[in-house]
């Protein structure tokens, strides 16, 4: 059966030739489909209870891809120039197609208030120019607690831009991409930087464009310098290279057929490909090569031999490799699981190539007039290469044996000290911009990463009773004692600020009232002068949310606080309270709006 497929191969070299052509045609033609997916969200299971907590929040409060662009100044940003830096920064981000809302210093909604009335107002309609216009300002978004620290730092060097995409939108690079070259006109003197997770999608986007750009020549250059020293030719250069570029066009086509994406776990798969089948076509021009030397045969028994002697051991040896890329198949993970499969297959494509495409093309080709050892053979041949190295082992082979135990134990010590992580800090560097970012958020804006707490209490205006309200304040603040938890927002922000606005901006009334009436009557005025409740309750009051800022932890910190959050709220709301939880991290979903 070796023998016959060796046979067909050698006996019709075009034909073969031909057909590899026809399919790579085919599979290149299919590689403009594959797309890029960036987004960490997409790639857990979709029965994964953060992931339906998580869904079940976009649909009750609105979707959950936000960022924060942050304007920072050495001095103040309370300056004529920078406010209407900012003020056309927002319009700007309006006229973005993609975009929902944009929230900032200038346009976010301010309360006042009388022993009457509330009234909802935009927080800067003009520009100040004056000093006593620009402390009026000042003194109006300072003043309000749902502003302070969310769009104004406490500093009053850095201000935020928040900017909430419309619900199911997708091209989060595409959005990222507009308001990066807008920051990018308005640059200086202020440091305008862009941070959240559509801006780190964004940055993982590109880098994997241009990842690729780059590994692919790498790679290519690696393997010509390899086969080069393996075999000193020509052919011994081009033929195995050959198959393996082409085996990476037929994995990635077959994804581009398939509809599979390009994701970071699975974008190398092509390169990997192209270090591990390299190794066949090698294995058959080496042979070629052992036949082709030995004195009276014809050029079609030397290719029928080598074929017939290689088929099995390559085939195994791809098999057994395959085999070990599909035990991905296991992950949680559906981008590890397509790196497996697509990295299998496309060694697959690379072993049969190599059986095939190698000796088609051999058969057209003379055979070597002599033996053209590289000078890489010769010193592995050479009494100071493999056979020294034979010598050696024989020799010591118990104290090698020896050696290699006590270094694997010795290693061995150290797997457990292994730690999982998915920071993109510690991915980054200190000195990226996303980090940077990341940081600006962190010194201004209590807190670069975001988590939510649902309150469901299943009937209508619940969250309007004091009592509940006092509750999730009790909440709040024994969360914001937790460590790297920075500030917390919910309905109870809103209704203190309102109850202290509603009774002449007294601070002594910075509390939740207790009569339940009034909190209803404070909830209605606002509402009806189009106050935004945001993720803070739905619009019958009867969920809502706890939005916890905290700064940039480890992944293995944030699922030990992310336990402690489950904890602290089912003692301190009582089982009796329905509770669901969109407690997954959420990185750096900039900061909450206003109304959260």
């Amino acid at each position: 059966m070796r023998r016959a497929f060796a046979q067909k191969i050698v006996a019709h070299p075009f034909w073969v030739i031909g057909a590899v052509l026809a399919v790579t045609a085919l599979f290149a033609s299919a590689i403009p489909k594959i797309r890029f997916e960036q987004d960490f969200e997409a790639f857990l299971p979709q029965d994964d209870p953060a992931v339906i907590a998580l869904h079940r929040a976009e649909e009750r409060y609105g979707d959950q891809k936000l960022f924060m662009v942050a304007v920072e100044a050495d001095d103040t940003i309370f300056k004529p120039e920078t406010l209407q830096k900012l003020k056309e920064m927002e319009e700007l981000f309006e006229q973005i197609p993609e975009v929902d809302e944009v929230r900032g210093p200038t346009n976010s909604q301010v309360i006042y208030g009388t022993e009457t009335a509330i009234t909802v107002a935009t927080a800067l309609p003009e520009i100040p120019q004056t000093p006593a216009e620009i402390a009026a300002y000042k003194e109006r978004v300072l003043g309000d607690r749902l502003l302070r620290g969310v769009v104004i730092s406490e500093d009053e060097k850095a201000a935020g831009i928040l900017i909430r995409l419309k619900p199911g939108e997708e091209d989060t690079v595409g959005v990222v991409t507009r308001v990066l070259e807008i920051a990018e006109r308005y640059q200086g003197p202020e440091r305008i930087y862009v941070g959240g997770m559509p801006r780190l999608n964004q940055f993982i986007a590109e880098s994997m464009r241009k990842d690729l750009m780059v590994f692919f020549p790498v790679m290519i250059l690696v393997i010509v310098v390899v086969l080069y020293l393996s075999f000193n030719s020509l052919r011994g250069v081009v033929l195995p290279l050959l198959t393996v570029v082409l085996s990476a066009i037929w994995e990635m086509g077959t994804m581009g057929w398939l509809g599979a994406p390009f994701t970071p776990f699975s974008f190398i798969a092509p390169i990997v490909l192209m270090a591990v089948g390299t190794a066949y076509g090698i294995h058959i021009l080496n042979r070629y090569y052992e036949e082709a030397h030995k004195d009276g045969r014809s050029r079609t028994d030397i290719l029928i031999e080598t074929i017939t002697a290689m088929l099995s051991p390559t085939a195994m040896a791809a098999l057994t490799t395959v085999a070990g890329f599909f035990a991905l198949l296991s992950s949680t993970l559906w981008p590890q699981r397509d790196f497996g499969v697509y990295t299998g297959i496309g060694v697959i494509y690379a072993a049969l190539l190599a059986l095939t495409l190698i000796p088609a093309i051999l058969a057209l080709l003379p055979l070597p007039k002599r033996e053209r050892r590289s000078v890489l053979a010769r010193w592995l041949q050479g009494r100071a290469g493999l056979s020294g190295l034979a010598r050696l082992i024989e020799r010591t082979a118990v104290v090698i044996l020896i050696g290699a135990g006590l270094i694997g134990a010795g290693w061995a010590v150290g797997i457990p000290r292994l730690r999982i992580e998915t920071s993109a800090k510690e991915f980054l560097g200190k000195n990226h911009p996303v980090t940077e970012a990341l940081d600006v958020l962190e010194r201004h804006f209590g807190g670069s990463l975001q988590t939510g707490i649902e309150i469901d209490l299943g009937t209508r205006d619940g969250l309007k009773e004091p009592e509940v309200l006092k509750k999730i304040l009790a909440l709040q603040e024994f969360l914001e004692t937790l460590p790297g938890v920075r500030r917390t927002m919910s309905l109870t922000n809103l209704v203190r600020e309102l109850n202290q606005k509603f009774h002449a901006d007294d601070p002594n009334y910075y509390e939740i009232p207790d009569d339940r009436k009034l909190v209803s009557q404070l909830l209605l005025l606002f509402t009806f002068q189009g106050g935004s409740l945001g993720q803070m309750a739905l619009t019958d009051f009867s969920a809502g949310e706890v939005i916890i800022s905290m700064e940039w932890i480890s992944s293995t910190q944030m699922a030990k606080l992310v336990t402690r959050f489950r904890a602290i709220s089912t003692s301190t709301l009582g089982r009796r309270r329905r509770r669901r939880w969109p407690a997954t991290v959420r990185p750096s979903r900039s900061k909450p709006s206003k109304w959260g």
